[in-house]
């Protein structure tokens, strides 16, 4: 077993240490500014300290064994917290409204068991938040995408695919000015992807099992990837996809198209794609 003590940190990563978490460290050392403990095996709900931990910034106890809901008063608890990664673990039961305080720049909930949805005033109480990520959660998490995400207008990133959420993507997303990720695929969203996307500065885009208007994507030209597999499309590829000469990786898997072997023209010498049931070829241009 290693732990790292380095000034304001404590690190014992990988050790794969069973048992509670221990909360005794916050207990005994009010000073910490992060705790990394990812990739270990503790079990059972994730207990704060008893009092307010006024220089913590950082928690990262991702891929562990931990169950149970998420502490409540979390943002009352660590009132500097940035960054909160509690990913890959057994958690369960909503999102707290007040899991993150005005600090927190990253939160990744993602591969866990949570259930209801996007809490609505996540926005409101989280005004630094850069990257969401609650992607692969159960088949409990659902309701819509609230529309007050438009207020998180720093966000970079946000990763909520392959959950149960309904309804139709809001068109309020589009005042996400600095997104370059957007990830809403397999969930159960509804209609049309907002023709405003099409101003956005995204990079990479995941939008299986979701429709969409061809012309939605003409105008990202800096895009890299996109993905639009598991949907009905039908008919062969939009010729607008022509003009997204930045793009290096292209899926169309696990639609209806056919006709004409279509050639794009992609900047990359690899290309990455998932070519099962695929019915025509993506190549290059030389």
């Amino acid at each position: 077993m290693m732990i790292v003590i380095s000034g304001s940190a404590i690190t014992y990563d990988g050790n794969q240490l069973p048992g509670n978490f221990p909360t005794w460290l916050l207990e005994n050392n009010t000073r910490l500014a992060g705790v990394y403990a990812r990739d270990n095996a503790f079990i059972g709900p994730l207990k704060l300290p008893s009092s307010s931990h006024l220089h913590l910034e950082t928690i990262d106890v991702s891929n562990n064994k931990l169950n149970g809901h998420i502490p409540a008063n979390m943002s009352l608890v660590f009132p500097k917290l940035a960054l909160l990664n509690m990913s890959h673990n057994f958690l369960e039961g909503p999102i707290p409204s007040k899991i993150s305080g005005v600090h927190v720049s990253l939160l990744d909930l993602s591969h866990n068991f949570l259930s209801g949805g996007v809490p609505s005033d996540l926005a409101i109480g989280s005004p630094s938040l850069t990257y969401l990520r609650l992607s692969n959660n159960s088949n409990n998490f659902s309701g819509e995408i609230p529309r007050r995400i438009r207020d998180n207008t720093r966000l970079l990133q946000l990763d909520l695919s392959k959950n149960h959420l309904e309804g139709s993507i809001p068109a309020e997303i589009c005042k996400l000015k600095l997104i370059n990720v957007l990830a809403i695929s397999e969930n159960r969203l509804s209609g049309f992807i907002p023709s405003c996307v099409s101003s956005l500065p995204l990079e990479h885009i995941h939008l299986e099992k979701i429709n969409w208007p061809p012309d939605t994507f003409s105008n990202l030209h800096e895009i890299e990837s996109l993905d639009l597999s598991y949907n009905s499309l039908n008919g062969s590829i939009p010729v607008v996809l022509l003009e997204l000469n930045s793009l290096a990786i292209f899926s169309v898997a696990y639609n209806n198209l056919s006709g004409a072997v279509l050639a794009l023209k992609l900047n990359s010498e690899l290309l990455t794609k998932a070519a099962e049931g695929i019915l025509f070829f993506v190549g290059f241009i030389h």
